[in-house]
């Protein structure tokens, strides 16, 4: 079977949080550095 994903429902101190350490990589790796979050589906629904 193969997995399936969705984007993670994280809380606004965790994004907070993610959004600063892609800044640090931007600056590091001279780059766009994006950070995706994603929750595999049975992950999800047991919620």
């Amino acid at each position: 079977m193969i997995p399936q994903f969705s984007l993670a429902q994280l809380s606004p101190e965790i994004l907070s949080e993610i959004k600063q350490l892609e800044e640090r990589i931007r600056a590091d790796a001279n780059e766009n550095i994006v950070l995706i979050a994603y929750a595999e589906e049975n992950e999800v629904s047991r919620s």
